[in-house]
């Protein structure tokens, strides 16, 4: 850098003077100010400590703090400094007017305040007011009400609609100033439930971009719920026995219920068996459409229950508003029931075997007869009187000309037999702890009196036992048991066999009758019937002798046979036979030729041409495998060839 000498100029900078004076080498500057060191080549000795007599002479040195120079600062240090306390300074003015509250733009001087009921009905209209307050000393700008309601809230206007976010412009609210809004919404829940509303103001402050907001909750509680569920049903029920629930729904709310679901959940051991009105999904979810005020639904589930005895069922109900996108889910739940009801050892045990069967399903043969027998037992400590048993058939697949009773009384108006005090002897008072058996019989319908016009056929033997006690004085009580069993009438499949020269699909050849060492060809056919069921996996098998030879020729050709030339075994698999086949459809049938060429130890014998065939296949509707009767073996003896001659049936030579 280029220094500038002193020129003695007033006009001279004083900076510059300053300068001139410290860096010039002119002796008659360096009267005033501190004189240049001559520079060394090599380090000085400094010694460590002051000599006496020098530090002595030193402390006496005149204006010694002028002595030693300070380093100066330069000015862009200097700006940096002032830049760096100008921003800590906006910092913490800015911190105090956000944070402190005591300026124009804090969160804290936006209050929000709501005036509402603590409590409401559910399903009736809640009113409340949200109250927004400027306390700032500037106003909020482009200020907005958020409104965010729980899940079952609905449109007042329209009750099918959900209400969960409302959304309104407050405009600008100046400093001091207090903006007033009203809200209404329809709330659902279950009784006791706390529902949450929150609140949230959003605003910007002028001179700014960003978006703040305060918030504020309002917790309301449902007092009562909008539907009322009311469960009639036994709380005491026997294993094995009918349960029936009858639930009614009813409103509570002063408005319409729009798109009403009642939903039930079923205990372990409960079997559903009907309900009115249907469901409209599996067997539990009902649509009670909508419900006026005081309006009421009823639905009535019938089923069976089983379990030990002491031991407790529990049914659980739900009921709600449906979605409006899912019109078979519940979106908000009003209210939730149980109903308990114990199992009990019944008063009256009961028990029905037929044929000595004591299963609930009961397979049975077309035209066959079958025995049933009703064994009861009284578990009380006290005589049951008055007893009657009611066996009712349920179906028609039974000859009621048939049925038969031990005892009793049949009344063919409704197909009940009743054994009671009138026609059983002991009915009057069954002993405590007693035990006794009544009997019957019927015949179901064979493939010939109309069972082959029946599709998947069964009937059920439905047995109410009643009776009263009175146990410790108490008033008479009477007593009910039950149990039913199904009867299911298997199919019969049948299978038909012919041996034939002269007629038949093929053109048969040789001589006939046979002769020694010539052959004769013949052709079998195979018809399969069926009655009232499917049978599924239909197979024929039989086997020809030695001297009988497969030819190779079958019709219809698209059926599967397989021929074992080493067994002489012959297999059709006929598949699917289907209800009806052989009587009001055509049967199933099967033609295929054979060779036969005698021997001479033949000579004047009827030698069999193929031997018995069975058919066997499996019931769909019974789940049990079905067999033909083992048909015989067929012979050279024609007896369906209509122009067969007797003659024709022994070999000759």
């Amino acid at each position: 850098m280029e220094k500038i000498p002193y020129t003695g100029r007033p006009e001279d900078d004083s900076i510059e003077k300053m300068k001139t004076r410290l860096y010039s080498r002119e002796k008659k500057y360096a009267s005033g100010g501190l004189r240049r060191a001559d520079l060394h080549s090599e380090n000085p000795q400094v010694p460590s400590e002051w000599k006496k007599e020098e530090a002595e002479g030193y402390s006496k040195l005149p204006n010694y703090k002028n002595v030693i120079p300070k380093e100066s600062m330069t000015s862009g240090k200097r700006i940096f400094l002032v830049a760096l306390g100008f921003f800590a300074l906006s910092l913490g003015v800015a911190a105090f007017m956000f944070l402190g509250g005591g300026n124009k733009i804090s969160v804290q001087n936006v209050n929000i305040s709501v005036l509402g009921p603590v409590s409401i009905a559910g399903g009736e209209e809640l009113s409340f007011e949200v109250s927004v307050e400027n306390q700032n000393n500037a106003p909020l700008q482009s200020a907005e009400i958020l409104v965010e309601y729980p899940d079952s809230a609905r449109n007042p206007e329209n009750l099918s609609e959900n209400l969960r976010r409302h959304r309104e412009s407050l405009g600008e609210i100046a400093a001091g100033e207090s903006v007033v809004k009203k809200m209404n919404v329809v709330l659902f829940g279950e009784e006791g439930q706390t529902q949450e509303v929150l609140v949230t103001v959003e605003y910007r402050v002028p001179g700014s971009d960003p978006i703040f907001s305060k918030k504020k909750k309002y917790e309301v509680v449902v007092s009562s719920s909008p539907v009322r569920v009311v469960v009639e049903a036994l709380k005491e029920v026997s294993a094995g026995q009918e349960v029936e629930l009858s639930i009614t729904v009813s409103s509570n709310s002063p408005t319409t219920l729009k798109n009403i679901l009642f939903k039930a959940e079923y205990p372990f051991g409960f079997v559903f068996t009907k309900s009115f009105p249907q469901a409209i999904s599996g067997n539990n979810l009902w649509n009670l459409a909508d419900l006026e005020p005081q309006g009421k639904k009823t639905v009535k589930i019938y089923g069976k229950i089983e379990g030990q005895d002491r031991e407790e069922r529990v049914f659980r109900f739900e009921t709600g508003a449906a979605k409006t996108q899912d019109p078979k889910a519940i979106a908000t739940t009003l209210l939730e029931t149980q109903y308990s009801l114990t199992i009990e050892k019944p008063f009256l045990g009961i028990q029905l075997a037929l044929n000595g069967d004591n299963e609930s399903v009961y397979i049975a043969e077309a035209g066959g007869q079958i025995r049933g027998d009703i064994l009861w037992t009284n578990n009380t400590f006290e005589p049951v009187t008055n007893a009657r048993i009611e066996l009712k058939f349920e179906g028609n697949i039974f000859d009621r000309t048939s049925v038969d009773t031990e005892g009793g009384f049949f009344r063919s108006l409704d197909n009940t037999i009743i054994w009671d005090r009138t026609n059983t002897r002991g009915f009057d008072a069954l002993p405590a702890n007693g035990s006794g058996r009544v009997g019957f019989s019927f015949t179901t319908f064979g493939p010939g009196l109309g069972s082959a016009s029946l599709r998947n056929p069964e009937m059920t033997l439905k047995i109410n036992v009643y009776g009263t006690r009175s146990e410790g004085g108490s008033l008479p009580e009477e007593l009910v048991s039950s149990v039913e069993k199904t009867v299911k009438l298997a199919t019969t499949l049948s299978l038909s066999n012919r041996l034939v020269h002269y007629v038949g699909p093929f053109t048969n050849s040789g001589p006939m009758p046979p002769r020694a060492d010539q052959e004769t060809t013949y052709t079998v056919v195979w018809t399969l019937t069926n009655t009232s069921n499917s049978v599924r996996n239909t197979k024929v098998s039989a086997s020809l002798p030695s001297y009988v030879s497969w030819k190779g020729f079958v019709l219809p050709s698209s059926e599967k046979v397989s021929y074992n030339p080493v067994t002489g075994g012959i297999s059709w698999d006929a598949g699917e036979t289907l209800p009806g086949a052989g009587y009001s459809e055509p049967p199933k049938e099967l033609s295929f030729q054979v060779g036969f060429v005698p021997s001479l130890s033949q000579v004047e014998t009827s030698p069999i041409i193929i031997g018995s065939a069975v058919a066997q296949g499996e019931d769909r509707f019974t789940d049990t495998r079905v067999t033909s009767q083992i048909k015989p073996a067929l012979t050279i003896r024609l007896s369906t060839d209509s122009a067969y001659n007797e003659e024709e049936g022994k070999v000759v030579k």
